[in-house]
C-alpha cells in the first residue's frame, strides 16, 4: 500500500509545491488509489507561416454562419482582434506585415476587406459571422504556425507558434467542460473549438463567474482593502474582465491574468456535492512567483461544509481533494500529504 500511496503524491504532489509556493516537504500519506486510477484521473515571431499541415475553411455550415458571433470592426481592440489578424497573414501574402497588436485599425480594416473581396463576400471591412467562418483554420498537434499562436493566446500558455503536448491537454480539457454545448473531446481546434473559444458557450468564463458569484455554497475571501483577493477575481472574471494578482512580495505591483475555465466550472461542481469558501485564486495571500496561483489556474479552499480544514478532519478535505483530481486537477495539496497546507485544500491546473 505504501508504495502506491508514494507513486500517487510522485504523480499528483512533488511538481507541485512550487507551483503552489510552499516549501514544506510533503507527507506522502495520501490517498489508496492505485497508480492507473492516479494516472488515469490527473492526465484527465509574427511572421507569415504556411497552410500546409493545418485545414483551410471555405464556407461553414448554417450553424456556424449564426448571429451570436462577435462583431469587430474599425476602433475593436482584444484577443479576438489578435487572432483576426493572425488569421489574415495566413490567408494574405500582402498581409504579411500587419502587425498583430489587437487594435482594429485602418490597416487591418484594408486587409479585411482584401480578404471578403477575395472570397465574394461584402467588402465591408466588419469581421461578422460569415466572414469568421470564411477566416477560421483548423488546427492540431505537430502545427506550427499563426494559429497555433492564437490557442496558445488564448489559453494564457505562451506565444509560440507550436501546437505541443501542453496545447492538446488545454485543448481537450477545455472541450471536455463543454460536451454538453456539443463539442467533442479530440485534442485538435475544428470548427466547433474555434467557435466556442471566440464567440463563447453557456458556461464561459462570465458566465460562470456571474454563476459563482450568486451560488449560496460559494463564499469568496474579500479582504475589502485588498485588490487581488478571491472575490475580487471573480468579479472581475464576471465583468468580462481579466483578474488581477498579486506579484509575489510586492503588493503594490500587480498584473493580469484570465482564470482558467475549467476551473471556474470545477468551482461551480464541487458547490453541487460541498459548500466552501476560497481563500485565494490569483495570489492573495502571498505564493511563490512561480504558483500557478499567478497564472489563474490555482485556488485554496478554507472551510467545506462549514467546518474549517484542519489535521484533524482530514476525511473531509481528503473528500474534495479527490473531487480536484477527478476534475483534471494536477497539484491537489492538503492536510493529509503537505504540512504546509495544514489549513486549506490547495487545487491546481498546471500546463506542465
Amino acid at each position: 500500500m505504501k508504495n502506491i500511496k508514494k507513486y500517487f503524491y510522485l504523480l499528483t504532489v512533488s511538481a507541485a509545491l512550487a507551483s503552489c509556493g510552499q516549501t514544506s516537504q510533503p507527507n506522502p500519506e495520501v490517498f489508496s488509489q492505485t497508480p492507473a486510477d492516479a494516472a488515469s484521473a490527473v492526465n484527465s515571431t509574427e511572421a507569415e507561416q504556411t497552410m500546409s499541415s493545418s485545414t483551410q475553411l471555405t464556407a461553414a455550415s448554417t450553424q456556424l454562419n449564426t448571429n451570436d458571433w462577435p462583431v469587430y470592426k474599425e476602433g475593436s481592440s482584444g484577443e479576438d482582434v489578435r487572432t483576426i489578424q493572425r488569421f489574415l497573414k495566413m490567408h494574405l501574402k500582402s498581409a504579411s506585415t500587419l502587425a498583430v497588436d489587437g487594435h482594429f485599425g485602418a490597416a487591418t480594416e484594408r486587409k479585411v476587406k482584401e480578404f471578403q473581396a477575395l472570397k465574394g463576400l461584402g467588402a465591408d471591412g466588419v469581421v461578422g459571422p460569415t466572414t469568421w467562418s470564411h477566416l477560421l483554420i483548423e488546427v492540431e498537434k505537430g502545427d506550427a504556425n499563426l494559429a497555433v499562436q492564437a490557442v496558445n493566446d488564448y489559453f494564457n500558455i505562451g506565444t509560440t507558434i507550436h501546437y505541443t503536448d501542453v496545447t492538446e491537454r488545454e485543448v481537450a480539457e477545455f472541450q471536455r467542460a463543454h460536451v454538453s454545448a456539443g463539442l467533442k473531446v479530440t485534442g485538435k481546434v475544428d470548427r466547433w473549438t474555434w467557435k466556442a473559444l471566440i464567440a463563447g458557450v453557456p458556461g464561459n468564463r462570465v458566465q460562470l463567474a456571474k454563476a459563482i458569484l450568486n451560488n449560496g455554497n460559494i463564499t469568496l475571501a474579500d479582504t475589502v482593502s485588498y485588490p487581488a483577493d478571491a472575490s475580487d477575481a471573480i468579479e472581475e472574471t464576471a465583468k468580462g474582465l481579466k483578474a488581477t494578482t498579486a506579484v509575489w512580495n510586492q503588493p503594490s505591483q500587480f498584473t493580469k491574468v484570465e482564470l482558467h475555465l475549467p476551473m471556474l466550472q470545477f468551482m461551480q461542481d464541487l458547490s453541487k456535492k460541498y459548500s466552501f469558501n476560497v481563500t485565494s485564486i490569483t495570489g492573495y495571500p502571498y505564493h511563490r512567483k512561480d504558483s500557478n496561483h499567478y497564472k489563474g489556474r490555482g485556488f485554496d479552499i478554507g472551510t467545506i461544509n462549514g467546518e474549517k480544514v484542519t489535521e484533524s478532519n482530514k476525511a473531509l478535505s481528503m473528500a474534495v481533494m479527490r473531487e480536484c483530481i477527478a476534475a483534471g486537477a494536477n497539484e491537489v495539496l492538503g492536510p493529509s500529504n503537505d504540512p504546509g497546507h495544514k489549513d486549506h485544500v490547495h487545487c491546481g491546473w498546471s500546463p506542465k
